[in-house]
C-alpha cells in the first residue's frame, strides 16, 4: 500500500516556491538556455505541480514528493485524532521508496526544503538520517538542514527489536535511529 500525502501545509508551498524561483533565476543565468531540470509551480487551483523542463522551455508534468510534504503528512498523521505510530512508519516507508526511485538530481530537488518538526522527534531524526543515506551514498551533497542538532536523538531509538545491528544504516545511526535497511523495504 503506497501512502500519498494530502494536500500542502502553507509552509511547504512557500518553500517550494522559493526553490523553485532559486532554480529558475539559475537556468535564467547560465549561458547554456533554458532549465533542463525539475522544478515546482502552482497550478489553476493553488496545487502545487511538479514540472520537468524540456529542451525547449516547454515542461512536463511530473509525480514526485518532497521531504517536506513526506514530513507534513507523517505531522498531520501524528496529530490526528487516530494518532497512528504505523500510518506514520509506513509513509517514511513511502518516503524512502521516493528517493530511492529519484533519478540524482531529482533527489536534491527532493531533499532540498528544509521539511518542519514533525511534532516527534524520533521521526525527524529517522528523515534526516534517511536523507543524508539517499544522498550521501551517491556522493550527492546534503542539505545543512540534515545536520541541524534537533534532528539527531540523543538516546539510540530501537525502531524495532527484531533490527539485525550489521544491517543498520550508518546515516541513520549518526541521527540517533537504528533500523536496518532491510526494514526500509516495502511490502
Amino acid at each position: 500500500m503506497t501512502v500519498k500525502p494530502p494536500r500542502l501545509s502553507d509552509e511547504v508551498i512557500e518553500a517550494n516556491l522559493a526553490l523553485n524561483e532559486r532554480i529558475r533565476a539559475r537556468a535564467e543565468a547560465a549561458t547554456f538556455g533554458p532549465a533542463t531540470g525539475p522544478y515546482v509551480e502552482l497550478d489553476e487551483s493553488g496545487e502545487v505541480a511538479w514540472r520537468l523542463a524540456d529542451a525547449r522551455g516547454g515542461s512536463i508534468p511530473f509525480a514526485a514528493t518532497t521531504v517536506a510534504e513526506w514530513s507534513d503528512y507523517i505531522s498531520q498523521e501524528l496529530r490526528s485524532e487516530r494518532r497512528s505510530f504505523e500510518v506514520a512508519f509506513r509513509a517514511f516507508i513511502g518516503l524512502n521508496d521516493d528517493l530511492a526511485a529519484a533519478a540524482p538530481p531529482l533527489r536534491i530537488v527532493l531533499c532540498a526544503p528544509p521539511p518542519m518538526p514533525c511534532g516527534d522527534p524520533r521521526f525527524d531524526a529517522a528523515i534526516a538520517g534517511l536523507v543524508e543515506h539517499h544522498l550521501f551514498s551517491v556522493g550527492l551533497p546534503v542539505p545543512t538542514w540534515v545536520h541541524d542538532p534537533s534532528r539527531t536523538l540523543s538516546e539510540v531509538w530501537q525502531v524495532s527489536r527484531y533490527t539485525d545491528p550489521s544491517d543498520v544504516l550508518e546515516a541513520l545511526l549518526r541521527h540517533g535511529v537504528a533500523l536496518a535497511a532491510s526494514e526500509l523495504a516495502s511490502v
